[in-house]
This record gives C-alpha cells, structure tokens and sequence, in this order.
C-alpha cells in the first residue's frame, strides 16, 4: 500500500505517511528534524549544491506500559475498563502531530468563547444606542454606532478565524488498495447499525455456588452510539469512525492511518498509530434480563438462581427464566494504554470489522 508521502500540515510541518508508518518532519529548507519510529534525526543540505546529511540524534523509545491502563480492582473485585490519559497513549512517531491538533483544538476553543463574549458586547452596544436614541440627540449618535460597527466587523473576523482552524491531515490512499479501506468503512456502518452497541464500563468474576448463576462475570454496561463524523479541527476527505465512550474520558475516532483519543473533558487528545492498536474479537453468553435484540442470536433460557445441576433454585421467589443471547465484544488495546471494549448485538457484524480492520492493518 503507498500512501502520500509527505503531507503539508503548515508551514514548516510535514505528515509523512507510508507503509513504514507515520511519521512528522519540522523544519524548513536545509534543516529538519524527522521523528518516527526508529528514532529521531537531524536532516540538513546546502541548497544548489546536492549535499546531504543525515544524523541520528535520539534512539528508539522503549514502549511503557502504563499502569493506569490495566484492569483497576476496587474493594467489590468489580474491574473497570478505561483507558489511560489521552497524553499517556500517543505514538511517540505522532507526537508532533498530535500537538499540532491539540494546538488548533485549544485556539479554535478560545475563538469559540470570543465569539460568545462578542455576541454578548455587541448586544451591550445596542441596548446603549436604543437609550442613546431616546436620551441623546445629533452627533452624540455616532459612537455608539460606531462601536457597533466595530465590534460586528470584529465578530466576522474571528468567525471566520475559527473556520479556518483546522489541521489538514489528509491521506492519498492508492487505487489498488482503496478497496480494502472501503470494506472497512462498509463493515464499520453494518456494526455502527447493530440493534444495541454498549460500552462495557466494568466487569467482574461471579462466584458460581455462592451466587447460585450459571454465569462467569457479571458486566456494568452503557447504550452507546457509532457513526461515520469528523472532528471539526480536522479536515480529511475521509469520515472518521466514531466510537462513543462513556466511561472514558475520551471519544474514539479511526481514521485510515491513526486513532484519535478526544479528550474533551481534560482538553487533550492521544494519538495512536493505527498499527499499534489490537482489536481482539470474542463471543459473548449474555443472560438478558432488559432487552429482546431481534439481530441477536438466540441461545437458550436459564433461570436467574439455578442449583448445581442447572435446575431452578426454588428457594429465591420471584425466580424466572431469562433469554440468553450471543453477543460479540471488541476490545480495542494498545500497549500505552488504550484500553475500551465494546457489545454487540449482531455478533455476525462485530466479527467481521474485526477481522477486516487486522487485514487493513495488516496491509498498512
């Protein structure tokens, strides 16, 4: 697969992005330096005169993992699953890059905030002018027009200014290999359209004879969305893959050659090389007491309370039989620290976005 092989992001700014992985470049005419994954290098040339140098300056970074990405137990065993700080997870050949967005996300939230306040002022403005129309006669007028004037000519100046803060990251993907990225996309909108999609925010190991249930966890879970939608800082002619995360504190999107963590609550973003993210597959036997998904697979009925051998336990009241269906769950893991999972209704179409995203992956 080729991909473009340098992207200009702004002046001075390259995203390079190959089969190799992503990489980002500073710098101008001469001088550079090129961050990726087999460490840094200071790149430099004398123009007109075809030498060239290129000298390594810092060696690979050894990948962490992060404790605060692991299972966190609390006093009841029960498991929770979220993922590490946004700033902990990116790739270290993505920083640059990652910076470069949190930089345009933090401005275009600062214009956002002056085009409230403005609105505010120029309210303000109005009201004075109103009283000056009733109190105030001839040329006393004209400030306060004026300073309406101003401050709407201001305000179109920083709407404008907020429009334009966006970071070109866009990606040329060859004809020959387009087909495989857009079986993604097309198995992505059949899992995104799954009856119900959760987001397992805990988990926890049932004790069988105790609990007197046929089941090996019990799991705390979230209705959430997917769809196809773009950040508004980044401009793409590709949609990013949209995941809603409730018990983190970022929402995921997956773009052809890199996952964004948004954080929104904490104002920072991680960046995650799309090869250096797992989606692992399993199938999942859920007792469902809430729901009837008519695109799941039915399995059986258990009682609630069942005794050794599976019979009813008939000493609890009330005990009745649920259904029990065949869910599929997805993880999705990186060694810094990502660290979500997923529950689908349909498990036909969790399975085959799986295995189509470690094909892309693989292909990538």
């Amino acid at each position: 697969m080729r991909f473009r092989k340098r992207i200009k992001v702004f002046p001075g700014f390259y995203l390079n992005i190959s089969k190799s992985g992503v990489t980002s470049s500073i710098g101008g005419n001469g001088a550079s330096v090129t961050i990726g994954k087999n460490g840094a290098y200071l790149n430099t040339s004398i123009a007109g005169t075809g030498l060239y140098n290129r000298q390594k300056i810092v060696g690979n970074t050894n990948e962490v993992i992060n404790d605060n990405a692991q299972n966190i137990s609390n006093a009841n065993n029960e498991n929770e699953i979220k993922s590490a700080d946004a700033s902990a997870i990116t790739s270290s050949n993505l920083t640059e890059l990652k910076d470069t967005i949190l930089e345009a996300y933090k401005d275009k939230n600062d214009l956002a905030n002056e085009i409230v306040k403005t609105h505010a002022d120029i309210e303000k403005a109005k009201k004075a002018y109103n009283i000056a129309c009733i109190f105030l006669i001839g040329f006393i007028f004209s400030p306060f027009k004026n300073k309406i004037t101003e401050l709407e000519e201001y305000l179109y100046d920083i709407v404008n200014q907020s429009k334009k803060c966006k970071v070109n990251v866009d990606i040329l993907i060859d004809q020959s290999d387009l087909e495989i990225y857009n079986k993604l996309k097309d198995s992505f909108m059949k899992l995104s359209n799954s009856e119900f999609i959760w987001d397992i925010t805990s988990s926890k190991k049932v004790n069988k004879s105790q609990n007197r249930s046929n089941a090996d966890e019990t799991i705390s879970r979230k209705k959430v969305k997917l769809e196809l939608k773009n950040i508004d800082i980044i401009e793409s002619s590709y949609q990013g893959m949209f995941w809603q995360n409730i018990n983190g504190d970022g929402d995921i999107y997956i773009y052809p050659s890199f996952i964004i963590y948004m954080d929104v609550i904490n104002d920072s973003i991680g960046l995650i090389d799309i090869k250096d993210v797992n989606l692992i597959h399993t199938k999942a036997d859920c007792a469902e007491p809430e729901v009837n998904p008519t695109d799941a697979l039915f399995v059986k009925k258990q009682w609630t309370k069942v005794n050794k051998d599976g019979t009813p336990d008939k000493r609890f009241k009330g005990n009745i039989e649920i259904p029990v269906y065949k869910y599929g769950r997805i993880e999705l893991l990186s060694k810094l620290g990502l660290n979500e999972s997923y529950l689908f209704s349909n498990v036909e179409n969790s399975k085959q976005f799986t295995d189509i995203f470690e094909e892309y992956k693989a292909a990538f």
